[in-house]
């Protein structure tokens, strides 16, 4: 392998302190600016104590490596001063790369790093005092990440990979930064940190130097024990955190609405104009979120001292009522346990995030079909107005369901349309605040029932069922229908015996709408019969059976109050 080596050199100036001894590389062939060229099969090695300027960038192509245990400073002269472009390009991956424990100094501002692959280096130190630096590929650093003097490294929608966990290994100097998010207009993205972190018995703190014109933003944790890394990105907004295309302003994946209950709509004054997106760990991180007074929530002047975190869920919605305590008036912060992953924004807790609403879903029976919903936490909610349209019909108002007010307990909902169109139809639920304001919640869906056998309808009532239910005379054998009880069997759809039992007669019809209102038996049916379904059934579809004849199968759907 030809090795470009400086070792001789460096012997020969041994009487010289190591830190004098410099190179100064010239345009490399091919190449437009000064560059220092390292390609296959070229292994450049740079011992311990060495500094060596180059006065351009630095490329790494076709396996060259770099064994680096000195310092390598790009776009700077022997003292140090700017001198160009100062470039990072690294092709290689595995196949080459930087080795060794040195350190890499870019010193000329405006530099970038990145290439074709994840760059991987030792330490870097951003040197040029005020200086804006950026990510062209995602970076990992071995051992520590050096901000001088008011430098700024824009992670330009790529991954900071930090791998030594003592939290000196980040370091900055008078107000030295990490830009986490960009708005361009066509593709709005954010970078992300990622911190491999120490969470034994008396873990420390970190701290992670966030911000747009300095560190604003600065995000503290501690991780608890058993977590072993730390990911994060910032991300702000318009000053209604809506989807502007023409200012580049979005929602950060995965948000998809932001909502205020007093504001009654997605313009919320009430709510943050930042996000964050937070993975804090395998058993997550006490963590400390500043934020910037000109994003603070507009609606009551002073409020910031009552704003809480909300984690944003994909596919349920906005978790809770809020967690955590703000440093206002002191200082812009908030501290909060974040145990999972999410995006998390800051709304005031007089008025937080809407009732979080798990999908609806529906079921098809026949002749019927069932809507079931539930909740995580509901403020002020009054009810759900369920309604249903057809395929050239306005929304039809089909019931109303009370709500629980303000609670932190999951809910449970679900509504049984016997007059679903036979070609199905579309479903939504609305839901209703205490104040009267209303909105559109769970999504859509669309329904249809299973076709309707006239013979089937009127055995069964209800079907749902939750425990017990009725069965017309007509549906019995004719021993049973003298009013005898008889034997029947419950079966799982994979046809395994889950209960048996016998039928309980009770009174004729006269008696349906009295106590079971809505049953749609036969006014001429002259018995039914009581079943009770086995404790600690599981909620889902059964195949019922009477006696011991094929023909008096039934599908009933069980689901526990």
């Amino acid at each position: 392998m030809k090795k470009v080596c400086f070792n001789r050199l460096l012997r020969m100036l041994g009487r010289f302190p190591a830190a004098l001894v410099c190179f100064v590389f010239g345009p490399a062939a091919g190449h437009s600016q000064n560059l220092l060229y390292v390609q296959s099969p070229d292994t450049l090695v740079l011992q311990a104590g060495a500094r060596v300027y180059v006065q351009g960038g630095v490329v790494l192509s076709g396996e060259g490596q770099i064994l680096l245990d000195g310092a390598l400073v790009l776009g700077g002269g022997s003292s140090g001063g700017a001198g160009g472009s100062a470039d990072w390009t690294d092709n290689n991956g595995l196949a080459g790369g930087v080795g060794g424990s040195g350190c890499v100094v870019l010193a000329a501002s405006g530099a970038q790093i990145g290439g074709a692959v994840t760059v991987e280096l030792p330490t870097l130190l951003l040197a040029s005092s005020g200086g804006a630096f950026g990510l062209s590929a995602s970076l990992t650093i071995r051992d520590s990440l050096l901000l001088g003097v008011g430098n700024a490294l824009s992670l330009e929608g790529h991954e900071l990979q930090l791998l030594n966990t003592d939290p000196a290994s980040l370091a900055w100097q008078d107000g030295g930064w990490l830009v986490s998010e960009t708005h361009p207009d066509a593709a709005p993205d954010y970078g992300t940190v990622s911190w491999e972190v120490n969470a034994g018995p008396s873990p420390p703190e970190y701290v992670l130097p966030l911000g747009v014109a300095g560190p604003d933003l600065s995000v503290e944790f501690t991780p608890l024990p058993g977590s072993m890394s730390f990911h994060m990105s910032t991300y702000g907004t318009g000053p209604d955190n809506l989807p502007l295309p023409g200012t580049g302003r979005y929602l950060p994946l995965p948000v998809t609405d932001l909502y205020s209950e007093d504001a009654g709509g997605d313009n919320a004054p009430w709510t943050l104009d930042r996000f964050w997106i937070i993975d804090p760990g395998e058993n997550g991180s006490a963590v400390t979120l500043r934020y910037r007074s000109t994003e603070a929530s507009g609606g009551v002047a002073g409020s910031e001292a009552t704003l809480l975190a909300q984690r944003w869920v994909p596919g349920m919605g906005w978790e809770g009522p809020g967690i955590g305590s703000s440093g206002e008036p002191l200082v812009s912060t908030i501290s909060f346990h974040a145990e999972e992953a999410g995006a998390w924004t800051l709304s005031l807790g007089a008025s937080p995030l809407p009732v979080t609403c798990h999908g609806l879903v529906v079921t098809a029976l026949p002749g019927a079909v069932l809507l079931q919903w539930s909740t995580e936490s509901e403020l002020s909610n009054r009810g759900f107005e369920v309604q249903r349209r057809g395929a050239h019909d306005a929304w039809q108002s089909l019931a109303f369901l009370e709500g629980a007010g303000t609670t932190i307990e999951p809910q449970s909902y679900r509504f049984w349309d016997s007059i679903c169109p036979p070609s199905g139809a579309l479903y939504r639920l609305m839901q209703v605040d205490y104040n009267g304001s209303q909105r559109a919640v769970c999504g859509l869906v669309h329904g249809r029932p299973l076709p309707d056998d006239a013979a089937l309808k009127p055995l069964l009532w209800p079907n749902p069922t939750q425990g017990q239910f009725w069965v017309a005379a007509p549906a019995l054998p004719a021993s049973l229908d003298q009013g005898q009880p008889g034997e029947w069997q419950l079966y799982d759809l994979q046809g395994r015996l889950m209960g048996k039992g016998i039928a309980r007669c009770i009174s004729g019809p006269e008696s349906n709408s009295s106590q079971h209102p809505g049953q749609h038996f036969d006014a001429g049916v002259s018995s039914r019969y009581h079943v009770t379904l086995p404790d600690a059934l599981p909620a889902g579809m059964y195949q019922f059976r009477w006696g011991a004849s094929t023909e008096q199968m039934f599908r009933v759907l069980h689901l526990p109050p």
